[in-house]
């Protein structure tokens, strides 16, 4: 695991999904942390080493836990300290198997090299990323994992409708209101303005709309904060505590989402469909645009790429409560199913477990 992001959750939930009566699961930060999810592992059951960069440290936890099989979450690119780690493993075991869950698509010689699968996220970074970046589409060693969402998990927190409430009534949420919400990193890069254009047409359209942002880029901050549209946003800081999180999703009616530079995967967008909560969402086919597959459009949330449909989009699931709702049940739907990590991991094992020329079958 490489940085702070989304793909803490994600190993976490591969941890979950994989057999324990085939696997020994350990698990490595290689460098960083873990986005306050230690103790996620250890509830598990899953020893977790911090190496901070240190080699030593990981080429010691590769030989101490006598490693056969590793699965890096990483970004694809060439990373001086993920080639390290290949090589060191190849040296230690000869037979390691290396899988990579490829975040961007990206494609690097130096590290395909020692890779035995590559694990696209999305169907969209398969074919429009990665395969175009190596010039053809090796069936043996290139598959498409989704990144595991645990619906189990989330409802385990037991957020309770007195709990909502009393969060609600902490941020300025009144009982008639028609809550919107955005979460994310605070990065500029994963946000759009189509969400602060779109204001001014929607509180026409829907004037009891309060759009919570948990958490805004500190630039868009300022700017709302100074406009007269303020006092429909509700601002909160970034969480890393689940129940927040579960919380947050638990009191809003819809979720919004967009961002210039698109998805890769979008977790958040799968975790409100874990909430059964409908997404607008923008496409951004120049870019990633996996939420295209994450999101059915009129199905389990509406696709709007300007300000005036995008309100239009909002307002039309705020005056049709039963399709919003039978859209969230459609979503949550989706995702138990097909992001489920029991599924996603067992397609782990079995690219772990079988013969290099058998994986065309899977």
């Amino acid at each position: 695991m490489p940085q702070v992001d989304y793909s803490d959750r994600a190993a976490v939930n591969f941890c979950k999904g994989m057999n324990r009566n085939i696997f020994e699961i350990k698990a490595l930060a290689y460098y960083g942390e873990v986005g306050g999810r230690g103790n996620d592992f250890s509830d598990i059951g899953v020893e977790l080493v911090f190496a901070n960069g240190n080699l030593e440290v990981i080429a010691e936890a590769i030989k101490k836990w006598q490693i056969e099989a590793i699965h890096m979450h990483r970004s694809g690119h060439y990373v001086p300290i993920e080639l390290e780690i290949f090589r060191r493993a190849k040296s230690i075991n000869p037979n390691m198997v290396i899988l990579e869950t490829n975040v961007f698509g990206k494609y690097d010689q130096r590290n395909s090299s020692f890779i035995d699968c590559s694990l696209q996220i999305s169907k969209m970074m398969l074919n429009e990323r990665y395969v175009k970046e190596v010039g053809y589409f090796d069936f043996e060693k290139t598959k498409i994992a989704y990144n595991p969402v645990d619906c189990e998990g989330w409802d385990k927190i037991g957020v309770t409708d007195d709990e909502v409430k009393a969060f609600k009534n902490k941020i300025g949420i009144k009982e008639n209101d028609f809550v919107i919400g955005k979460s994310g990193r605070p990065h500029i890069a994963k946000w759009s303005d189509l969400l602060l254009r779109t204001m001014p047409y929607l509180v026409k359209l829907v004037p009891n709309v309060k759009f919570i942002v948990q958490e805004m880029p500190s630039s868009r901050k300022k700017r709302v904060l100074g406009s007269k549209y303020k006092n429909y946003y509700v601002l909160l800081d970034q969480t890393f505590d689940d129940r927040q999180v579960a919380l947050f999703y638990k009191s809003i009616d819809v979720y919004v989402h967009a961002s210039k530079i698109g998805e890769s995967f979008g977790m958040t967008l799968a975790e409100a469909g874990v909430f059964k909560k409908p997404v607008v969402v923008n496409s951004t086919p120049n870019r990633d645009n996996n939420q295209l597959d994450l999101i059915e459009h009129m199905k389990t949330g509406i696709i709007a790429n300007y300000p005036q449909t995008f309100a239009r989009a909002i307002e039309y699931l705020y005056k049709n409560k039963d399709t919003r709702i039978k859209m969230g049940e459609a979503a949550r739907a989706k995702i138990a199913v097909a992001y489920a990590p029991k599924r996603i991991a067992e397609q782990l094992e079995k690219v772990i477990h079988v013969a290099p020329d058998e994986r065309e079958a899977f």
